[in-house]
């Protein structure tokens, strides 16, 4: 049975300190490994110590390495060593640990509120966490989350009703 990250829930967060985030991840390692979830459905794990950190998807095998490419760029990712590790040392996923500003960490814990069946729009989560005016910001933070297979980012829509960017 495949390893399903949307049912391991958020034991702990981490926001890194501010001298990580002066390092940007310099000496840090992620592990990583891909791992067909089904027919059509390709994942990139990567996890540091017992925490999965990121989680990519792709409809196609090749595609996870652009996948890879993209976390790499990410700021806080950006000086991180990637090492793929084969799959019998994958280890027990413990805990799903994210890694942001504090902006973005209450725009994600908000997204995870937001029950299967409903949508809010970007205005409608900047309200709640307490910036009104930051729709603009919220739509960058639901952008920049780093494991939408279990943070439901697809649920937020512009207020128009459309599907956005």
């Amino acid at each position: 049975m495949s390893w399903m990250p949307w049912q391991q829930p958020i034991k702990s967060s981490t926001i890194p300190s501010e001298t990580f985030l002066k390092k940007l991840g310099a000496g840090l390692t992620f592990s990583y490994r891909t791992h067909q979830l089904s027919k059509s459905l390709h994942a990139l794990i990567a996890f540091h110590g017992e925490s999965l950190v990121f989680l990519g998807l792709s409809q196609k095998k090749e595609g996870l390495e652009e996948v890879l490419e993209d976390a790499k760029t990410r700021p806080y990712w950006r000086n991180v060593c990637w090492v793929e590790v084969p799959f019998k040392d994958f280890p027990g996923i413990e805990t799903i640990e994210l890694w942001g500003t504090p902006f973005q960490i209450s725009v994600w814990k908000t997204l995870l509120k937001i029950p299967s069946g409903h949508h809010a729009s970007y205005g409608e989560i900047a309200q709640t966490i307490g910036h009104p005016k930051a729709h603009r910001a919220v739509g960058t933070a639901v952008g920049a989350n780093p494991i939408s297979g279990y943070i439901p980012c697809h649920r937020v829509l512009p207020k128009t009703g459309g599907l956005g960017n």
